[in-house]
């Protein structure tokens, strides 16, 4: 894998990390992030954003995006997409459930979804 998939990839991994821009301070924390934080693969700093949303540690992410295990969705209109990630502009409008409407392979893989 090129310099550029990689350097795409940590960028992916580190929005997904940093989310969307607000706080949802006092939300319960998701069991994935305390595991994450704990063994230190992730900054607690994670939980500033959506605690209740798994994250996913950059290695973990780099693994499944070269074993081809994960499926990379940005969201909204001014992410960087990976070269053979997905880009969804109308994130208003996504529903989980109609990934089969936009053609988004499900089966088997894991989905990351991450915006800027």
């Amino acid at each position: 894998m090129g310099r550029t998939k990689r350097f795409w990839i940590v960028i992916a991994v580190a929005i997904v990390s940093s989310l969307c821009s607000y706080s949802h301070a006092g939300e319960p924390i998701h069991p994935r992030n305390q595991m994450l934080i704990s063994k230190g693969l992730v900054p607690k700093e994670i939980l500033k954003f959506f605690p209740d949303v798994p994250k996913i540690a950059p290695q973990e992410a780099l693994s499944l995006y070269q074993s081809k295990k994960a499926v990379f969705i940005a969201i909204g209109h001014d992410v960087p997409r990976l070269p053979d990630g997905w880009l969804l502009r109308d994130y208003m409008a996504f529903h989980p459930k109609q990934l089969v409407r936009y053609k988004i392979p499900t089966q088997g893989v894991v989905l990351v979804l991450y915006c800027g």
